[in-house]
């Protein structure tokens, strides 16, 4: 059998290395009356903050990706439960690059804008809300936005511009699949994601900048596109921080070969340069970042390989980007050779030999090795494994439209969501506290080889007779064997959780941590006020946590509360008020929680909602309206009504008390499919999908509507 050595991987690389550069290269195509965007010349690596990340030559990354790639893919096909061996034994493995015609990014090009004519009013400085965000000073996208004067609506076909100033439909912008907004000043940014047929269907973050100083004709003035799916994004000031992340390499096998393509960031429809991808050491996907100055359309494009992105958090001056690490997998099939050595069925040897096909990629070949050692009786495996989930963060600085690596560091477990990672001050010296649910697993491996049978059927249609052939698996003891086969079963399951709660400082080591906090449940929510987390964990009863990170190098659990239910969204309405939204016994349910004393906390106050209610705010924060002037806060909310055996969609509007520390529900608004809630002034707008309500505030009185 021909193996793949180090030197015939070098070879080949350098193969990919010229039909790399072509291969999915995506060309993105902008409008030829759009001005190309000014790209800021890039940082060089070796600048302070580029510690422990490097960037290679296309040949050497190229050849990085690839030797990644094949590890992957051999645990990949090793463990995919299949019925019968994939690759017969003995085919030699080729590894070669496929050279492709350059596809072209076709995108739908901007509709005409169909202004609707309305009478103009003076603008005027009024109060109106803002996207509600984890971070203040850094905004997020969404999918309603206002600047006091304009709302837009991105409703995935158009986005809806109102004009605010008399509450009528100025124009569409017929733009399909916007995923956020961003209005600034009289800027509004669209970010779209499309998928592109190539090689394989690529992912393309497209974004639109507008003015909209005339909402009855937006005029679009700057466009960028990036080979990548949409992680996140955010927005300091006038710069626009994107992140995504897409494959580097797409494989494909076959009886005798297995391709690996690599693949590299487009910006634009040109390829990034390579000195401007930095290595990591997970290279599954590129993570890519684009700084964009929305005033100026100036941008700068940074790619780290790392992997798929989970999270992103991000303060005026640094992002985290959040990921687990691919190669856990790894662990499982060395566990599955370890029990064919121990059961006989492998000899040391053998297993050294198929640990390095897997590494080549060559994991369905062992797969068909073991499964002719397997004996006609059932094998069965149930093992705890040695290894637990693992979350790597990169670190960035962000200076404009600077963006420089800090470094990487790791935690055990996995993130809940970007309120479970946050950083905080003590004195002059910045911490990030991190809380993660632990989990341990247990693999159970069936293989068995069963016998099979071919039935005939015989259709009779019009007087012709068809046979129709099934090969059907009948149990071990069947006569009439046609075939061999192996079933091959693979189920990895967590047995055992915990949480745990780490402390990271400037130089991104762990100083301190809490292990083991609520054994058996999982971390269903986490909020930082000043130097408190608080942590909701449930399986039954939902423990509200107070942790104290005064002392970074010493956290302390404070106290805990157990209730009925949980909480799945905590929300500050002061430093001694922490608001909850969650679920208990199928409705929705909303707590106050008394938090002057942490190590005393109460639960001073609770609605509930409906039956079998559900709120998008369980699922997406920004989905949560607070209105501090008159202490209400809205929230959309579906409810299944037993009196009419329906379900009900709308707004609730609920009053809470500091003062007093009471919840009131004061109104519920009927509204098909209800997205976000927005005020400006006095006036306080439900909208959704098709027609937005317009109230009066602080009466809640319905004062018309917009529809479109």
């Amino acid at each position: 059998m021909k193996s793949v050595n180090r030197r015939t991987l070098g070879v080949l690389s350098i193969v990919m290395f010229t039909a790399g550069l072509v291969l999915p290269l995506i060309l993105l195509t902008l409008y030829n009356q759009l001005e190309k965007p000014r790209e800021v010349p890039t940082t060089q690596p070796g600048l302070p903050g580029q510690q422990g990340l490097v960037s290679l030559s296309y040949k050497d990354l190229v050849d990085t990706i690839t030797k990644r790639a094949l590890v992957i893919h051999g645990v990949k096909a090793l463990l995919t439960p299949i019925i019968g061996a994939e690759l017969p034994v003995d085919v030699p493995l080729v590894i070669q690059s496929i050279s492709t015609e350059t596809g072209e990014l076709v995108i739908m090009p901007v509709s005409a804008v169909k202004p609707i004519p309305t009478s103009r009013v003076a603008p005027k400085t009024i109060e109106y809300s803002t996207t509600n965000v984890q971070v203040a000073g850094v905004d997020e996208h969404d999918i309603v936005k206002t600047n006091g004067r304009v709302i837009a609506i991105a409703r995935g076909e158009d986005v809806v511009i109102i004009d605010a100033t008399n509450n009528t439909v100025a124009s569409y912008i017929d733009i399909p699949g916007v995923r956020g907004l961003y209005l600034v000043n009289n800027t509004l940014v669209l970010i779209r994601e499309v998928s592109v047929a190539s090689t394989q269907l690529t992912p393309v973050i497209d974004i639109f900048l507008y003015d909209v100083s005339n909402p009855g004709e937006p005029r679009l003035v700057e466009r960028v596109n990036v080979t990548s799916s949409l992680a996140g994004s955010r927005l300091v000031n006038n710069y626009l921080y994107i992140v995504g992340f897409m494959n580097s390499y797409e494989i494909k096998s076959s009886e005798d070969r297995v391709v690996v393509s690599v693949q590299i960031p487009h910006v634009n429809g040109e390829s990034l340069p390579a000195e401007n991808i930095f290595l990591s050491e997970d290279c599954e996907t590129y993570i890519v970042i684009l700084a964009l100055d929305i005033s100026s359309g100036e941008y700068s494009v940074k790619s780290y390989l790392g992997g798929v992105v989970e999270w992103i958090y991000m303060v005026p001056d640094r992002l985290y980007i959040a990921w687990r690490s691919p190669l856990t997998m790894y662990a499982v099939s060395l566990k599955v050779l370890e029990y064919m050595v121990s059961q006989g069925y492998l000899t040391q040897e053998e297993f050294e030999e198929y640990e390095q096909m897997i590494i080549e990629g060559r994991g369905a070949e062992v797969r068909s090795r073991i499964s002719v050692k397997i004996q006609r009786h059932p094998e069965y495996l149930n093992l705890s494994l040695g290894y637990i989930d693992e979350t790597t963060f990169l670190v960035l600085d962000i200076r404009g439209l600077e963006v420089s690596s800090r470094g990487l560091f790791k935690v055990p477990g996995e993130v809940l969501d970007q309120f479970a990672m946050e950083e905080y001050c003590v004195g002059e010296s910045r911490f990030m506290v991190i809380a993660t649910t632990l989990s341990k697993y247990r693999l159970y491996l069936w293989m068995w080889r069963p016998y099979m049978t071919t039935i005939h059927i015989m259709i009779i249609k019009g007087g012709e007779e068809e046979r129709l052939t099934l090969t059907t698996i009948i149990g071990e003891d069947s006569e009439n064997i046609t075939g061999e086969h192996v079933l091959w079963l693979v189920n990895i399951i967590p047995e055992d959780t915990s949480n745990n709660v780490y402390i990271v400082d400037e130089n991104l080591n762990i100083v301190a941590e809490l292990v083991n906090l609520a054994q058996g449940e999982r971390i269903f929510a986490a909020r930082l006020i000043k130097n408190i987390l608080y942590l909701v964990t449930f399986r039954a009863v939902d423990p509200l946590f107070a942790i104290d990170l005064s002392n970074p190098y010493q956290p302390r659990v404070l106290g805990y509360l157990k209730i009925p239910g949980f909480s799945e969204y905590l929300h500050p309405l002061s430093e001694n008020i922490l608001l909850g939204i969650g679920l208990e016994d199928w409705s929705l349910k909303i707590s106050l929680f008394d938090v002057t004393d942490p190590a005393n906390m109460s639960e001073v106050a609770k609605l509930k909602i409906g039956v079998f209610s559900d709120s998008e705010v369980l699922r997406d924060h920004k989905a949560f309206t607070v209105d501090p002037r008159y202490e209400y806060f809205v929230i959309p909310v579906t409810a299944f009504t037993t009196t009419e055996d329906k379900v009900a969609e709308g707004f609730i509007v609920v009053k809470y008390s500091l003062e007093d520390n009471t919840l009131t529900l004061l109104k519920i608004i009927d509204l098909e499919k209800p997205l976000r809630a927005l005020y400006t002034g006095n006036t306080l707008y439900l909208v959704g999908y098709s027609k937005t309500l317009i109230l009066e505030i602080p009466e809640f009185t319905l004062r018309g509507e917009i529809t479109y």
